[in-house]
């Protein structure tokens, strides 16, 4: 039993789960067994609309909010924070990132990476009016129509000085008062996979890499919140990914990018296809690709087109993101 899973307008991610034909019957089960995990996780049958998305009207304001983000680590540093006691295992979601916030007045709204209003899809937008707060800040990664919350900065009241741990446990208690009418769980809102224990952290890095995830994070539990890159919390990704600029729109499909040097300068980094799912993006787009590694001469290595980005700058579109080849950057 083949299948394939991703976000709209991404590649999709291949799997199976049985190497050998199978009786009908039982590979019907294996197969509901898989649609079940993946709806639980927030995916959504292929052709299956979604309402239309609740936001604020005219272009997107500044909310004063910044983002905390990760610092990237190499993978020999990996075992070092697997066995300090001081740091939870966290899943690297493949979203887009999503700081939701609930004013006195009622109003919630989302918040993109670069502190702008941003649209909530309405299926979204209603679990979160069963949170039972008067003001909160929730960060996370919106997902299609779900938000996968890693953090609390405001539950009636600002939490940015407490501690990650704290933060995180009461996440997990608002959320779990949360109810639908129906009387079940959050179905559209959920906290981050999290492992805490150097055990629990092992099992959990062999669990995310054999299910393909995008990577790992590391939360150090006692800190307080902190806007930008404080060190304090880190990434590893499993592949490599980075935001560039479309440099060109070429025949077949396929579009030549580039990034930005430390003069100010754009350089050519090589070309990605663009899969039919996808539309082509302009000249001037800024976009997400992943690829293997970059070669010695600044090209990408089996480039995959991921899609747009409209949540970060050119600015963030530098040469310093790419991850060389050992040996080719060693040469």
């Amino acid at each position: 039993m083949n299948f394939q899973y991703g976000r709209r307008g991404s590649a999709l991610r291949a799997g199976s789960k049985t190497p050998q034909p199978l009786p009908y019957e039982e590979a019907k089960k294996i197969y509901d067994k898989v649609i079940r995990e993946k709806i639980g996780k927030g995916y959504r049958p292929l052709g299956e609309t979604l309402p239309a998305p609740i936001g604020q009207a005219g272009e997107p304001r500044k909310t004063g909010l910044a983002c905390e983000l990760l610092t990237a680590i190499e993978f020999r540093e990996v075992a070092k924070y697997i066995l300090d006691p001081a740091y939870w295992l966290q899943d690297k979601r493949d979203g887009h990132r999503r700081m939701v916030e609930k004013r006195a007045n009622g109003a919630i709204f989302g918040i993109n990476r670069r502190g702008l209003t941003a649209p909530l899809p309405a299926t979204l937008h209603a679990e979160l009016t069963l949170l039972d707060l008067q003001t909160f800040v929730l960060d996370g990664e919106i997902e299609e129509d779900r938000l996968v919350v890693f953090d609390l900065l405001d539950a009636n009241g600002d939490m940015r000085k407490a501690p990650y741990a704290d933060r995180f446990n009461r996440l997990l208690l608002e959320l779990s008062r949360a109810r639908v009418p129906s009387r079940r769980g959050l179905e559209h809102i959920s906290t981050v996979s999290t492992w805490r224990t150097r055990e629990e952290k092992e099992t959990g890095l062999q669990q995310l890499y054999a299910d393909k995830a995008e990577g790992v994070v590391f939360k150090r539990a006692a800190v307080a919140y902190a806007a930008g890159r404080s060190g304090s919390h880190l990434k590893f990704k499993f592949t490599a990914t980075c935001s560039a600029r479309v440099r060109t729109v070429n025949k077949k499909r396929s579009v030549g990018l580039e990034l930005l040097d430390e003069n100010g300068g754009w350089v050519e980094i090589g070309n990605v296809s663009v899969a039919v799912s996808h539309e082509i993006p302009q000249v001037g787009s800024l976009v997400e690709v992943r690829y293997l590694y970059a070669t010695a001469g600044r090209q990408l290595y089996q480039p995959v087109y991921l899609g747009l980005r409209t949540d970060v700058g050119e600015k963030e579109c530098a040469l310093t993101q790419l991850k060389f080849k050992r040996d080719e950057e060693d040469a």
